[in-house]
């Protein structure tokens, strides 16, 4: 009967965290860090300028494409330059995928990278497409982001 209790009552607390309620992020004004910057660079400008952002933290606006559908783990972001792939800080937070279309900011460290066949593969499974078509590597921008908000 106590690991009953003891079970019900996490999982009482992790549902109202407000992070999430199974699987469906709730809305927020802002997710994970606050971000303080009035205003930021479009990201075009950012990966336009990739030598000059990479691999330090950065604060830049842009229109949200994809979000994950599963869990809210990452989200991709509408880029002229390529593919902009956000995940989370220490898997820290999530966001909801009502967010798609959306303008954010984001604050976060910018890399490009390679992804494999399987790993593109996976994250279209995870956008919800079936059966993805992917036979070469992608390269794309990634941000590991420490905070997510709606502007």
């Amino acid at each position: 009967m106590k690991r009953i209790t003891t079970l019900f009552i996490g999982c009482i607390l992790i549902l109202s965290s407000g992070k999430m309620t199974g699987n469906k992020i709730k809305e927020a004004p802002f997710y994970g860090k606050y971000i303080k910057a009035d205003s930021a660079p479009s990201l075009e400008k950012v990966t336009k300028n990739f030598k000059e952002y990479q691999g330090r933290e950065i604060t830049f606006d842009a229109k949200v494409g994809k979000v994950c559908v599963k869990k809210g783990c990452w989200m991709v972001l509408e880029n002229k330059a390529g593919s902009t792939r956000v995940k989370f800080k220490d898997y820290a937070f999530f966001v909801p995928i009502s967010l798609v279309g959306s303008k954010v900011r984001v604050s976060g460290i910018l890399k490009k990278k390679i992804l494999s066949v399987s790993e593109a593969k996976h994250y279209m499974e995870d956008a919800g497409i079936k059966n993805p078509k992917v036979s070469k590597p992608i390269t794309e921008y990634s941000v590991m982001a420490t905070g997510v908000k709606k502007i």
